[in-house]
């Protein structure tokens, strides 16, 4: 059942830390399993009940759009000229996102299905602002991310990218949030931080500091796209989960392996397991590769040995 709730997905991300795979395809197209990571999130969110989403992207992204037409969903597109943060990009759906609550995501956050589904429940049926996601990090990742100060459930403080003297604990807030629709109001009074960006902790600092109901749930599991090894890792995690008939067989594969259409395996080839070979995309005769992605229209020369590796077009 739809619940009130619009799904805000931020895109605009450069996607630094992974390069050089993100200098050829944009972060949130990396590919999972034969599809773009924005559709997985989609697809997890879609599951939990929500049916309308925003994307909110940079204006250089050309390839987002053509790949929202392909998904399933009604989506709408939403610019953010500027990469100024994730206060500064909320507001840039102010006038698509026409939901009460508003579910802000990222393009590169896995979790469950079932956390998703809780996650809504506790923010709609317990009377809250805003709900975050709780998940425990090593100390030396939380300078990255944000701390939250808990009370059981209820969050009692929040400073973003802490400093070690300001950690208030190994805690932090990571996509998805929930939020009364309101939160934009609170975003538009957001200052610019020193670090050159309009932060959306601040304004979930200052609900704080007003009284507002702010709660917290742990994710029971957590996949992040970082780097090219996170990328490798979610399409472990789809492969295993895909029935039989969707994967290769044969002579030479040790499943599980996913062949796309309009791809060409040589003559020779081991392939697998955990191995994605892409639409049009032509891995050489006698090539072993394993716990691999080859992306969509990549050439893998003959005779290639790879174990974890993503090969991928350059200049596109």
């Amino acid at each position: 059942m739809a619940v009130p709730v619009t799904a805000v997905i931020l895109a605009a991300g450069k996607g630094q830390r992974l390069r050089p795979l993100s200098d050829a395809v944009p972060k949130m197209l990396a590919p999972v399993a034969g599809q773009p990571i924005i559709a997985r999130v989609m697809e997890q969110i879609a599951a939990a009940g929500v049916a309308d989403f925003v994307v909110v992207a940079h204006e250089g992204d050309r390839r987002l759009a053509q790949a929202l037409r392909q998904t399933p969903f009604p989506v709408a597109l939403a610019l953010q000229r500027e990469r100024l943060g994730m206060a500064h990009a909320l507001l840039q759906a102010r006038d698509a996102a026409k939901g009460r609550h508003l579910l802000v995501a990222s393009c590169d956050n896995l979790h469950t299905v079932g956390h998703m589904q809780a996650f809504l429940r506790l923010h709609l049926d317990g009377g809250c602002d805003a709900t975050l996601t709780a998940w425990r990090l090593p100390p030396e990742e939380m300078g990255r991310s944000s701390t939250l100060g808990l009370d059981g459930d209820r969050v009692t403080a929040i400073i973003e990218k802490p400093r070690p003297e300001q950690m208030i604990s190994n805690v932090a807030s990571v996509p998805p949030f929930l939020f009364r629709r309101e939160i934009l109001e609170a975003c538009a009074r957001v200052p610019l931080s020193g670090r050159g960006e309009y932060e959306l902790q601040t304004a979930v600092a200052a609900w704080i500091g007003e009284g507002r109901v702010v709660r917290a749930l742990f994710t029971p599991a957590r996949m992040h796209l970082t780097t090219i090894d996170d990328l490798l890792a979610i399409n472990a995690h789809y492969l295993d989960a895909l029935p039989p008939d969707r994967l290769a067989s044969g002579p030479g594969i040790r499943g599980p392996v996913l062949i796309l259409e309009g791809a060409t395996v040589g003559q020779g080839c081991r392939l697998g397991p955990h191995v994605v070979v892409g639409r049009r995309a032509v891995v050489g005769a006698g090539c072993e590769i394993s716990r691999s992605v080859v992306l969509d229209g990549a050439r893998v020369p003959p005779g290639t040995v790879a174990a974890g590796s993503a090969f991928f077009q350059t200049g596109e």
